[in-house]
């Protein structure tokens, strides 16, 4: 009996297959942090032909022999549902390494991978008017599925799913005023600490002296170009990422940029600058600006007494301080909800100047200082 059974098993182990048989299909978005898609690289329409890569597959041969195989992709919209359908021919998958596909192989003609049927679902035509009026994809959600089929009758699927944001808000907030309504207003720092609202991440801030030897109705595109003093990419990261691998970059914690202390032309008294930022959206492919309006300001000569607006510049560089408990006392239902500093200041008991009370709120908001109490009295 026991001699049968030991037979069986070792029949049964016997009859086990060598190899594996199944294929792998994987895709991936080439950038998981784009926000704008364009027509030719991203081609819903089907007359385009694509210049970057935008996302990519690859498929992996696991069996032991070469595989008559079919790839199809299906693109779907949240807002429209169904909106277009591809096939390849049949094309040989041979056994490892694996093989790549991008964007490009599937939307160029004549590639042995391109999608030789490939028909637009009627109900997308509203958005294809978009997509061309536009020359890219309408903000939205879209998801691209995947299928591989092979002629043993093994079958694959993937699914990407993607938000288009196309961000284009860029709302300024100080210091100054816009520049187009009339003189910059007065500051009364040599660090002015920018300020700004957008759903955009990445900027390119540009200050410029206005100088005296332009015409008196010179327009403020006109000073903006004329003497440019600083130009500089900022990055919104609120983990102050230092292992930047853009290192012509400078990461912030949040839509605020404090005039640098050491590295920077100093600012002078005096004189009036205007500042522009520009939006730099992540696309799939060229880089394009969303152009902010252009604002001024005049730094005021060092006598000038302190006023109400160089208060305000205090309060909000307090506000701007990452720390809850400040914005809990400031802010609105606080206890000193509209109240503005006194002017009088002191650190370790020595009074100091507005300047220098700029410069130790940017340590702080550099992280060099770390607030670890605050009494409200």
């Amino acid at each position: 009996m026991y001699r049968i059974l030991g037979l069986i098993l070792i029949l049964l182990i016997a009859g086990l297959p060598l190899f594996a048989q199944e294929v792998r299909l994987d895709a991936q978005l080439v950038d998981q942090n784009l926000q704008v898609y364009f027509l030719n690289d991203f081609n819903f329409t089907g007359n385009s032909i694509p210049t970057q890569d935008v996302f990519y597959l690859t498929i992996e041969n696991r069996t032991n022999q070469v595989l008559t195989c079919f790839l199809s992709l299906a693109i779907r919209s949240e807002e429209y549902g169904q909106l277009a359908y591809g096939e390849t021919n049949a094309f040989q998958l041979p056994v490892t390494p694996p093989i790549r596909i991008t964007n490009r192989n599937l939307f160029t003609t004549s590639q042995l991978f391109s999608l030789s049927h490939y028909t637009i679902e009627t109900a997308a035509e509203e958005l294809k008017r978009k997509i061309l009026a536009l020359g890219k994809l309408p903000s939205g959600t879209y998801s691209l599925g995947f299928q591989l089929r092979t002629n043993t009758g093994l079958e694959e699927t993937e699914l990407l799913t993607f938000t288009i944001s196309n961000p284009s808000t860029l709302d300024l907030i100080a210091p100054g005023n816009n520049a187009g309504e009339k003189v910059g207003d007065m500051i009364y720092t040599t660090y002015p600490l920018f300020r700004w609202e957008s759903n955009m991440e990445t900027f390119r801030l540009m200050i410029a002296e206005k100088v005296p030897v332009l015409h008196d109705d010179a327009s403020p595109e006109e000073i903006i170009q004329s003497k440019i003093v600083y130009d500089v990419t900022l990055r919104v990261d609120p983990t102050l990422n230092t292992n930047s691998s853009n290192e012509h970059e400078i990461r912030i914690p949040s839509t605020y940029y404090q005039y640098p202390f050491a590295g920077a032309p100093p600012l002078e008294p005096g004189k009036t600058y205007y500042w522009q930022l520009y939006g730099l959206p992540a696309t799939s492919s060229r880089a394009i600006e969303f152009p902010g309006e252009i604002w001024a300001f005049t730094i005021a000569d060092p006598d000038q007494a302190l006023s109400d607006a160089n208060l305000q510049t205090l309060y909000n560089l307090l506000l701007s301080l990452p720390t809850e408990e400040l914005a809990d006392l400031l802010g609105p239902g606080g206890p000193l909800e509209g109240y503005l500093p006194s002017g009088r200041m002191l650190v370790n008991g020595r009074a100091v100047t507005i300047d220098q009370m700029i410069q130790l709120l940017g340590e702080f908001q550099s992280g060099r200082y770390r607030i670890e109490n605050i009494i409200c009295q």
